[in-house]
């Protein structure tokens, strides 16, 4: 990932921050998929700009909202994917879910 934005011309902190909202992306798709399937991870830079995308074959379940407790261990990765990159979209279909990060720089 760090190649491809250097390549794509991402500042340091771009890059910093979307390589941490993609480690959120990817935890989440680790524990949301059933074991025996793989999590997929795509990278695309283009100019100024890297997409990450982020698939598995589980379902969408997000653990943050109102009603979250703020002391619960888990549940910060979607804030902190949405405070990070510039652009999230969270799609569910019938056989997983994909989440798709664009970051500019």
């Amino acid at each position: 990932m760090e190649r491809v934005a250097r390549a794509s011309n991402l500042t340091a902190e771009a890059i910093f921050d979307l390589k941490v909202a993609a480690t959120e992306a990817v935890t989440n798709a680790i524990k949301g998929a059933p074991s025996n399937h793989a999590v997929e991870v795509a990278i695309a830079g283009g100019k100024n700009t890297v997409q990450v995308e982020v698939t598995d074959r589980g379902r969408f379940k997000p653990s943050y909202g109102p009603d979250t407790a703020r002391e619960a261990e888990g549940g910060r990765g979607i804030p902190l994917m949405l405070a990070l990159v510039d652009e999230v979209e969270f799609a569910s279909f019938r056989n997983g879910t994909r989440v798709r990060l664009r970051r500019a720089s």
